[in-house]
Parts: C-alpha cells; structure tokens; sequence
C-alpha cells in the first residue's frame, strides 16, 4: 500500500517544481537528457529480463532431464 501511495504520489506532482536554477524543465532537450539520464536503469531492467529468463529456461531443461 505505502509503494502504490508514493508511486500516486510521485506521478502527481510537478516536473518543474523539482527544477531549481539553471535546470529548465521547458527546454526542447530535457526529455532527451532525462532519458539518458534514465537509460542506465532500463538497461539493466533489461538485463535483469534476461538472466531470468535464462535461468528459466536452464530449469526447464533440467526438469526436462
């Protein structure tokens, strides 16, 4: 329940009150630097996804010995 609150929570509030001087939020390149900034969490979300993938199929295959 307090994760689901917090993710409410974060979703509703402002961009650009988070931004502080010298960080502007309107800028045509701040989605663009935001998802690099970002980029290393889904790379490894990704590959996350992949090893467990691989481990199931590793125990499929055992299971199938």
């Amino acid at each position: 329940m307090l994760r689901l609150t917090l993710t409410v929570l974060l979703l509703t509030m402002s961009f650009a009150s988070f931004a502080h001087s010298g960080h502007d939020h309107t800028s045509p390149m701040a989605a663009l630097v935001h998802l690099l900034w970002l980029a290393p969490l889904f790379i490894g979300a990704a590959a996350l996804r992949a090893y467990m993938t691989k481990q199931k199929a590793q125990q499929k295959n055992n299971h199938q010995d």
